[in-house]
């Protein structure tokens, strides 16, 4: 549940930064806020954005992450889920590549023989936590909206089942845009179809990836980004 924080994924991200200056970071799966969050805040150095925004579906893991993060007055930690719970359900009931994996795949997957009931089960509350289930939902693409001319730096790290639902989300309200993308888990049933269609897209430039270490930084609309 850390990232590995590489000096060649921070090298990345720092060109992210250099290539966007983005005025906005955008996180979802905090966790502790000491994986991916922390290789973001290494790559921002002295180019501080207004704010940092870090979604965590947790209670306790982000009260946990405040504290971790608390020196950092920029970033807000916002407790919830960043779809909605019901479409976050349907999209993990009905998707056919989790319903039916390829065992050819070579990528890591949840809950095996079933990761479609283990995401289910984690989406409905199986963090084991009463307040979880009463999570404030739908926070991502408010905050996609609003921050669309920033130039955000996005990073995707959110539980397995969401991934490929959430890249969907980011391109659906920010295509036209120039933006960063920070992926987390490529060789994860997470993340693997996000890579794909970045790489087989003419909208993003991949600045480096790593399949070992399970990451790529990307950005859209590179042109204007430069």
């Amino acid at each position: 549940m850390v990232v590995a924080k590489s000096d060649k994924l921070v090298a990345s991200l720092k060109e992210a930064v250099r290539l966007l200056r983005p005025r906005i970071v955008i996180e979802t799966g905090t966790y502790l806020g000491e994986g991916s969050t922390q290789a973001i805040l290494r790559a921002l150095d002295q180019r501080q954005p207004e704010i940092f925004y870090t979604l965590e579906v947790s209670w306790k893991y982000c009260e946990q992450a405040r504290s971790n993060l608390s020196r950092f007055p920029f970033v807000r930690c916002l407790w919830g889920l960043s779809s909605s719970k019901q479409g976050a359900i349907k999209f993990v009931e009905t998707d056919p590549f989790l319903n039916e994996l390829d065992p050819a795949l070579d990528i890591f997957v949840d809950f095996l023989p079933d990761p479609v009931a283990g995401y289910l089960n984690e989406l409905r509350g199986g963090l084991g936590d009463e307040r979880d289930l009463g999570a404030p939902e739908g926070l991502l693409a408010p905050l996609l909206t609003k921050h669309k001319a920033d130039r955000p730096l996005i990073c995707l790290d959110s539980a397995g089942g969401l991934g490929w639902l959430e890249f969907q989300e980011v391109h659906r309200e920010l295509d036209g845009s120039v933006f960063g993308l920070f992926l987390d888990d490529i060789n994860h049933v997470k993340h693997y179809r996000s890579k794909l269609a970045v790489e087989r897209s003419d909208e993003f430039t991949v600045i480096d990836s790593d399949w070992e270490e399970g990451w790529m930084v990307a950005v859209h609309g590179a042109a204007a980004a430069r």
